[in-house]
C-alpha cells in the first residue's frame, strides 16, 4: 500500500478525487435526465402550470377526468394486472389520432389534454393493451349506431370560452379567476399588494367547484401578479401575457389604459 506523503503525491491525490467528483456529477446529471424527460414530455401543456404537475404526481389510482387549468386531466389503472400500454382516441378526427399515456411514479397512466375549442360534448375511448374499452372512471357513456360504446364528457361552461383573463368588467373592475381542485385556498399577489401572499384570498363559485375569482379596482398601468394556491405560486395558465421577474420567477401581467 502506497502511502502519500511528498506534496507531489498529495498533487496527484488531489487531481484524482477532482476526477472522479467530476464523473460522480456527470453520472448523477445523465441519470436525472434519463429519469425525468420522459415524464416531462408526456405533458402537452404549458408546463408552467404547477396544479398540473402536482395533481399527475399525487395520483396513486385512476379518477374520474378532471379539469385543471384548461385542461383534462385523463387517467387509468389497474391494481391486479400487468399493463404495458394504454391509449386514447376522440371522435373530434373520427378516433384516427391515437395519443399515448405515460406512467408516474405509482404505475398510474395519464394524459393530460388541452381542451378543445368551442366543444361541448367530448367523446372518446381508451385503447388498453391494443383493446378498445370506455373509460371505466367514466360513469357517463353512450352508444354508437353501431352499438359501441363510448365514454362521453360533457365540457363545463366556463371552459368552453377560451378568452383569456383577467376579465375587465363592465363596472371597470378587473377579475382575476383561478380553476384548481375544490376546497383550496387561493390567494391573489401582485405588484399592486407588494406582492403579499395572504392579503387578496379569491372566492370559490358555489355554482362551479374548482373556480376562484375575485374582482379589483385597479389603476390604469401595468401590473404584474401570480396566483398561490395552497402556499404553491402559479402563474396565470389562461393569460398569454407571460414574463419572468427579476429571480426568473414566471408571473404574469396585464395592462389597463
Amino acid at each position: 500500500m502506497r502511502v502519500f506523503s511528498d506534496s507531489k503525491d498529495h498533487h496527484y491525490f488531489t487531481e484524482y478525487i477532482d476526477i472522479m467528483t467530476d464523473k460522480l456529477f456527470k453520472i448523477l446529471i445523465i441519470t436525472g435526465i434519463i429519469l425525468f424527460t420522459p415524464l416531462m414530455t408526456a405533458f402537452s401543456f404549458d408546463r408552467t402550470s404547477i396544479s398540473i404537475h402536482i395533481a399527475v404526481s399525487e395520483l396513486e389510482k385512476a379518477e374520474a377526468p378532471q379539469f385543471i387549468d384548461n385542461h383534462i386531466l385523463f387517467t387509468y389503472f389497474k391494481r391486479d394486472d400487468y399493463i404495458r400500454r394504454v391509449a386514447i382516441a376522440f371522435d373530434l378526427d373520427g378516433y384516427k389520432q391515437i395519443f399515448p399515456f405515460m406512467k408516474n411514479e405509482n404505475n398510474v397512466f395519464f394524459l393530460v389534454k388541452a381542451i378543445p375549442e368551442k366543444t361541448r360534448i367530448l367523446n372518446y375511448r381508451l385503447i388498453v393493451d391494443g383493446v378498445w374499452i370506455s373509460d371505466p372512471e367514466n360513469s357517463y357513456s353512450v352508444y354508437t349506431p353501431e352499438n359501441i360504446k363510448i365514454s362521453q364528457l360533457k365540457i363545463p361552461e366556463n371552459y368552453m370560452d377560451t378568452a383569456s383573463t383577467p376579465i375587465i368588467e363592465d363596472n371597470g373592475n378587473v377579475k382575476f379567476v383561478f380553476r384548481d381542485k375544490t376546497n383550496k385556498n387561493v390567494y391573489l399577489s401582485g405588484n399592486f399588494n407588494n406582492w403579499d401572499p395572504f392579503m387578496l384570498k379569491l372566492k370559490e363559485d358555489e355554482r362551479d367547484p374548482g373556480t376562484y375569482e375575485i374582482s379589483l379596482r385597479m389603476s390604469p398601468g401595468k401590473h404584474f401578479y401570480t396566483f398561490i394556491s395552497d402556499g404553491v405560486t402559479v402563474r396565470d395558465p389562461n393569460n398569454p401575457h407571460k414574463v419572468t421577474d427579476s429571480r426568473g420567477n414566471p408571473i404574469s401581467y396585464i395592462e389597463i389604459n
